[in-house]
């Protein structure tokens, strides 16, 4: 897939929305199947990365959401609060636009 900041296509978002569906479906009963122990892997490696991840968020907020930017905190890409591309090559949408996987995208995310 490409990144959508650089390259905004939207099959791409397509194609994810789509995987996230199949995998969605293909576990919908794996409660049923598997059970899990408390102190098992899984569930150590589950409160790790809850943990690490309300620690981040929690360093977010402290700091501010562009001064992270800025650090690199999100997957190790800064991005300079008055950098980067702007409004220069942003055009607004016409009043003619029209998207013809919006609709779709949209009632299958219930949205």
């Amino acid at each position: 897939m490409t990144e959508a900041i650089h390259t905004p296509h939207l099959a791409d978002r397509s194609l994810a929305i789509e995987n996230a569906l199949y995998i969605f479906n293909a576990i919908k009963s794996l409660d049923e199947n598997i059970a899990l122990v408390p102190d098992s892997f899984i569930n150590r490696r589950a409160n790790q990365v809850l943990k690490e991840a309300t620690e981040f968020l929690e360093r977010v907020e402290k700091e501010g959401l562009f001064r992270a930017l800025e650090k690199g905190e999100f997957a190790d890409i800064k991005r300079s609060e008055n950098g980067g591309k702007g409004l220069n090559g942003v055009f607004r949408k016409d009043l003619e636009y029209y998207n013809p996987f919006l609709e779709k995208m949209k009632k299958e995310l219930g949205v």
